[in-house]
């Protein structure tokens, strides 16, 4: 074998020595285990002395064997570990938990527990911070974050935009701590007359969206309307009904035009009165936004009475 060859295998031995814990525990007792039928053959060169090549024989068999079974017990000793770091950088790499199933009163048993509480606790808070993260902190709905994320899982249905009504007025009047409170009781009211399906979220200040994702606009216009009676009904504050103005929009695949349909439609039920639930018909608003706009209603919009609600 040329002499480059015999250094690049070399290199490459070592490199796995270097690499691999079990190789080197498999290496040491391979040598520990060998060491004394060594000694005694080097022994026995140097002082010239007799061979009984049967009985050297034997001892080396029995120390191969010796060594097999030392090996295969290490290595079934070894294996918790190694499944111990695969779950370890499961979990790091793609969030996926394995379980870790070693039970012993040993160290290795100690490291398992210690292995699996780690995990469980890394998960417990990334859901906690991933819960906040989407949460708005007054109200415990759903922020704008995950209102958008919600809309992409359900594109069907509609979608609906609620304002307070005067709101700037009652913190002005009351003050900012009652301003919340109503932002919070409103929250609650709207969401109880929600069905299971719905999902009320908050935009920021005022303002909320509803997803309707199983709701014709219609049958979204009497489930608004169930919810703006809750709110007027109930005594949020003492000598001011609470009341709320809202937008209906058909889903259309693009929620940002849905959106500023739905806002023309709440705006709608501002210029009317207030107190309202509006529903557009408007298909014509498919330019993408972030913020819906404060546009007026196309001239061909037609209103119509439908119950309590409005058609534009």
């Amino acid at each position: 074998m040329p002499r480059a060859s015999r250094t690049g295998t070399m290199r490459t031995a070592l490199n796995v020595i270097r690499r691999k814990f079990l190789v080197r525990i498999m290496l040491t007792c391979f040598i520990g285990i060998h060491t004394p039928l060594i000694a005694a053959i080097s022994l026995r060169m140097l002082t010239g002395g007799y061979f009984d090549w049967t009985m050297l024989g034997f001892i080396l068999l029995a120390t191969l064997a010796g060594t097999g079974m030392t090996l295969y017990v290490l290595q079934r000793e070894i294996m918790p570990v190694v499944r111990i770091s695969k779950a370890l950088e499961s979990f790091a790499e793609r969030r996926e938990i394995m379980v870790i199933d070693h039970v012993s009163d040993d160290e290795i048993g100690a490291l398992a527990r210690s292995a699996s509480w780690a995990i469980d606790k890394a998960d417990n808070l990334l859901r906690q911070k991933e819960h906040e993260a989407g949460t708005d902190s007054l109200t415990g709905l759903p922020n704008r974050r995950s209102f958008f994320e919600l809309a992409q899982l359900h594109r069907g249905g509609s979608v609906a935009i609620i304002d307070l009504d005067d709101f700037k007025t009652i913190n002005d009047t009351h003050g900012h701590h009652t301003g919340d409170y109503v932002l919070k009781t409103t929250a609650s009211l709207i969401r109880g007359a929600l069905r299971p399906t719905d999902c009320i979220a908050r935009l920021g200040g005022e303002e909320f969206v509803v997803l309707l994702p199983d709701s014709t606009p219609e049958e979204a216009l009497h489930v608004m309307e169930r919810a703006r009676k809750a709110v007027v009904g109930a005594n949020v504050i003492d000598e001011r009904t609470i009341s709320f103005s809202a937008g209906v929009a058909r889903r259309t695949g693009d929620i940002h035009a849905d959106l500023a349909r739905a806002d023309r439609a709440m705006y709608h039920a501002k210029d009317g009165g207030r107190n309202k639930v509006v529903l557009s018909q408007d298909l014509t608003g498919r330019r993408r936004i972030d913020t819906p706009p404060l546009a007026a209603a196309q001239p061909d919009d037609e209103a119509l009475s439908a119950g309590g609600g409005l058609r534009v």
